[in-house]
């Protein structure tokens, strides 16, 4: 099983909660990085940071086989509270963007653990939080049950 960022449509343009995409499109409020371009609005350190995490994430993602044997791919959405610091707290699974799998939404909150802590803030995010929305892909064999 691979495990990887997935490369999909904010939740902001395919969201099925009015409320999470009104989050999402209001500057400053929260980042998709199913996005990162949209994310850093023109910000060269911001698209370097939200790179960063990315990469953090994946690291964690592929650091060691999460599952084994053959079992049903998919793509799961996790929210979570970064701060300045690069902690992070309250991370869950967006349930309606996310496949039905509890052993898939599990291991994504699991993934996002491990790879925290994130560095810190660059300056130009003057905020002392913000709330990060990431698809996770779980892969069998090449397939996956993207929704």
């Amino acid at each position: 099983m691979r495990v990887t960022l997935a490369v999909m449509l904010s939740l902001a343009v395919v969201s099925v909660v009015p409320a999470r995409a009104e989050m999402l499109t209001r500057p400053g409020v929260a980042v998709d990085l199913a996005d990162p371009v949209l994310a850093a609005a023109g910000d060269a350190s911001r698209l370097d940071y939200f790179g960063a995490v990315q990469e953090r994430i994946q690291q964690a993602a592929g650091r060691r086989g999460w599952l084994s044997g053959d079992r049903q791919g998919g793509v799961v959405y996790v929210s979570f509270v970064l701060t300045a610091s690069g902690g992070i707290s309250r991370p869950a699974v967006v349930r309606e963007r996310s496949t039905a799998s509890l052993e898939l939404q599990e291991l994504a909150v699991r993934i996002i653990k491990a790879a925290a802590p994130f560095p810190p803030f660059p300056p130009s995010i003057e905020v002392s939080r913000k709330v990060m929305f990431v698809p996770l892909e779980f892969m069998v064999d090449g397939n996956t049950g993207v929704l």
